[in-house]
């Protein structure tokens, strides 16, 4: 599923005939993320590093939770830091919050992005 695609459908028709659900959603609205979560198994969250982008993964999981979604993967891309502190500490804080709802997850680190490496 992927969330702000309007014409993902038409532009993708082999991911639909493979089972690719596509969906606009708002993460504010909880009716229209039950809605997409509907039949889905597993919800990768690929949200920005950003504060709010980052909290607003609890309403994901919530509604993932509610809609029988059997793991959730949040924003956790890059490198696993050494300590949950400063930008690393919300992702602390929603790992933490997937354990009190017990939704099951998984924690995906792909390792350093190339551009950080290539860039001056």
């Amino acid at each position: 599923m992927f969330a702000g695609l309007k014409d993902a459908s038409a532009s993708h028709p082999e991911w639909v005939t493979q089972g690719a659900k596509f969906a606009i959603i708002d993460y504010n609205d909880r009716p229209t993320l039950l809605d997409a979560f509907d039949d889905v198994d597993v919800v990768v969250s690929t949200v920005n590093s950003g504060p709010d982008a980052v909290r607003g993964q609890k309403a994901l999981a919530d509604a993932a939770k509610a809609a029988g979604v059997k793991i959730f993967t949040p924003s956790e891309f890059g490198t696993p830091p050494a300590k949950m502190e400063g930008r690393h500490a919300l992702k602390g804080e929603i790992r933490d919050y997937l354990q009190e709802i017990e939704l099951p997850y998984a924690i995906l680190h792909t390792g350093p992005w190339s551009d950080f490496l290539f860039i001056p």
